[in-house]
């Protein structure tokens, strides 16, 4: 899955993504992703009616942990993408986040 998110809480200074190399959280990212953004971005991340294709290299919204992360947590103004608290179903902790 993506390489995902690095700034849970109280780790807002880290660049990189606390749970990378942990198979655990990797699994667990899975189940985030297919509930909370598969819908959008397709089952392989490849986009789907709303979502942009997020299996590419360079991404508009940033490439980094720290960017993506905030993507997510922050969604993108006058677009589909929700914050990931509480809008539109999506409810996702930053823990959570990190693991997507």
């Amino acid at each position: 899955m993506l390489p995902v998110f690095a700034l849970a809480a109280g780790l807002e200074a880290q660049d990189r993504n606390p749970f990378a190399n942990d198979p655990a959280a990797a699994e667990a990212g899975k189940y985030h992703f297919r509930i909370n953004c598969a819908l959008c971005h397709g089952l392989g991340a490849r986009g789907g009616g709303r979502g942009p294709d997020l299996s590419r290299a360079n991404r508009k919204r940033g490439n980094s942990d720290a960017e993506l992360f905030r993507t997510i947590h922050d969604g993108v103004p006058g677009t589909d993408m929700p914050a990931a608290l509480g809008s539109i179903g999506v409810e996702m902790k930053d823990q959570e986040i990190c693991r997507s």
